[in-house]
């Protein structure tokens, strides 16, 4: 039973009755901390003078007090040190004073904090050529594809990004824009065609038996891209070098091609140029005679960079079906040479 306040008020006083001295002095036994809501310092120090009951005395009260209350279950008491509980009540307040911190000083919201967008999904252009001569494409890296009839190629829009990949199907030639960060990769067949710089063609039919790959100038690495390990089989090739892959036996074979221009023999007749309609003919023509004929049915001026009486031309073109710069793009390939187009409209002929 827990006294009262004016009973333990009274205790100190040494007011009680010796029954209720003993009440009092067993509930503060067992709370001791209770004691501090009524004394002092200086009445603690007087405290240790005060004599509880005598032992016999004591025993008797509480057997009288006992036989008068119903019998309760053993409760088991956590008595607490009262330092701990101190140390308790200190992490207590450090803790809701946080938390009330919180609240008053939310955590700013940064106004220009970064927001990941979501991936864009990659978005693929396919062109096809389905005329009867080579279609010429600019990509956005500045790249040039020249693509052969029946053939295509996929490649994704923008095609700026941190590689240049592009997919071909059947022939054509690449004339790679110089990017050493952003290497330019071909896959065409079971081969991957990477260059940095350069000039090369590549044939891969679907379907065919073989697939070449033909390094016109700078240097290209051509590898299996389906191989488990791609770079153990990579093969590095230099200009006039063609690499033939046999899609069938899973072999390879590099080897040297003919790339220069047919030489006029001495005892060859002159050069000749016949006119069919649309149709234009040459046979072992110089250059210089080639151009001049082709700027009067063309209606266009090309210039000579450099001198052209050392070339010859053989073959046939229509008019009215090829164009002026597929037709110059076949004379320059065959002769090693190269031609830009001026601001106004001018096409130069230079070396490469």
């Amino acid at each position: 039973m827990q006294p009262t306040s004016q009973l333990i008020t009274k205790f100190f006083k040494r007011e009680c009755t010796p029954h209720e001295a003993e009440l009092v002095h067993r509930y503060l036994a067992n709370n001791p901390e209770a004691m501090d809501q009524y004394l002092g310092e200086g009445e603690w120090q007087e405290l240790t003078h005060f004599k509880s009951p005598e032992a016999g005395r004591s025993a008797q009260i509480l057997k009288n007090i006992l036989s008068h209350v119903e019998p309760e279950p053993e409760a088991r008491v956590f008595r607490l040190n009262l330092r701990v509980l101190s140390r308790i009540a200190a992490c207590l307040c450090v803790f809701a004073t946080y938390l009330l911190w919180l609240h008053v000083n939310p955590a700013p919201v940064l106004k220009n904090a970064p927001v990941l967008a979501a991936q864009k999904p990659l978005i693929w252009k396919t062109t096809a050529n389905r005329s009867n001569t080579v279609l010429n494409i600019t990509l956005d890296d500045g790249s040039r594809v020249a693509l052969h009839p029946k053939s295509s190629v996929q490649y994704t829009q923008p095609f700026k990004r941190a590689r240049r990949n592009i997919h071909l199907k059947g022939e054509a030639k690449f004339y790679v824009a110089k990017d050493k960060k952003r290497p330019f990769t071909v896959y065409a067949g079971p081969l991957a065609t990477t260059a940095l710089g350069t000039v090369f063609n590549i044939t891969a039919w679907p379907g065919g038996s073989r697939t070449k790959v033909r390094l016109l100038s700078g240097k290209v690495k051509v590898v299996q891209h389906q191989h488990v390990n791609p770079d153990a089989q990579a093969v590095y090739l230099l200009p006039g070098k063609e690499l033939v892959f046999n899609n069938k036996k899973q072999s390879l074979l590099v080897s040297a091609f003919n790339n220069e221009p047919a030489k006029p023999l001495i005892t060859v007749q002159p050069g000749t140029t016949i006119v069919k309609g649309d149709s234009l003919n040459f046979t072992n023509q110089q250059l210089p005679l080639v151009i001049n004929k082709l700027q009067e049915t063309y209606h266009v001026r090309i210039q000579p960079g450099i001198n052209l009486k050392k070339y010859y031309f053989t073959g046939d073109f229509n008019s009215r079906t090829q164009p002026i710069t597929q037709v110059l793009n076949t004379i320059t390939t065959l002769n090693k040479l190269n031609y830009n187009i001026q601001t106004d409209s001018t096409f130069i002929i230079t070396k490469k």
